[in-house]
């Protein structure tokens, strides 16, 4: 797997021999060319940049080493499992996408798969904290695009994914909770759930679809 250095300076201690590893893995999507995607992410006074950014050909760019602080999950802006400061946490992946393309191009999702393989082969990173931009951020973000492909990912070991629905009692906002979701906004978090696991049904209500699909998820962890 070939790597290409394009390191941008909008990084930070993450205080990795203190004991803090990564645990967390964040994909994100960047709606510019790649040519103003790295542009964007190395500008110093922009302060944003991810780990890795992988182009539509399947290119890997890596921007800060992950023993360092990337700063793409934004400071007090995103929360997962109670964690709020997860960029001292994660490694963030972004990928090249226009909004207009129908598909992500199979040689970027085989670079993200080999990539984050390769990833998970150095840091304990659970499934259930492979994650996207948008679970993070309800309301504020809507990355990866749609239709990213989860479940394939999932099959790879990469993250969580289900295809089953199970009955149950249980509320919608404690099962989005054990799953790591913030749910200050319930409607927004329910839509950030359906974007990831159900997108053939985002409604942002607690249907029974949702319910069913939220619990077989929980079965999971």
């Amino acid at each position: 797997m070939e790597i290409i250095d394009y390191l941008s300076p909008n990084y930070n201690e993450r205080a990795i021999n203190d004991g803090i590893l990564p645990d967390i893995l964040v994909i994100h999507t960047m709606s510019m060319g790649l040519k103003e995607s790295l542009e964007y992410l190395t500008f110093p006074s922009n302060e944003v940049s991810s780990h890795y950014v992988i182009s539509e050909q399947g290119l890997i760019y890596r921007l800060v080493s992950e023993e360092f602080r990337a700063w793409h999950c934004g400071t007090g802006k995103s929360s997962w499992r109670g964690k709020d400061d997860l960029n001292s946490f994660s490694i963030g992946i972004e990928l090249i996408h226009s909004p207009s393309s129908l598909f992500y191009p199979s040689a970027q999702i085989e670079a993200l798969i080999k990539l984050s393989k390769d990833i998970l082969n150095r840091f304990p990173i659970p499934s259930r904290n492979i994650i996207g931009h948008s679970d993070i951020s309800p309301g504020r973000k809507v990355d990866p695009i749609f239709p990213f492909p989860w479940k394939a990912l999932a099959l790879e070991g990469i993250g969580l994914w289900t295809d089953d629905f199970i009955s149950n009692d249980n509320k919608a906002e404690n099962m989005l909770k054990q799953i790591g979701y913030c749910t200050k906004d319930l409607k927004e978090a329910l839509k950030s759930f359906q974007m990831h696991f159900l997108p053939d049904n985002l409604t942002g209500e607690e249907d029974e679809k949702t319910l069913k699909r939220l619990y077989a998820l929980t079965k999971l962890l």
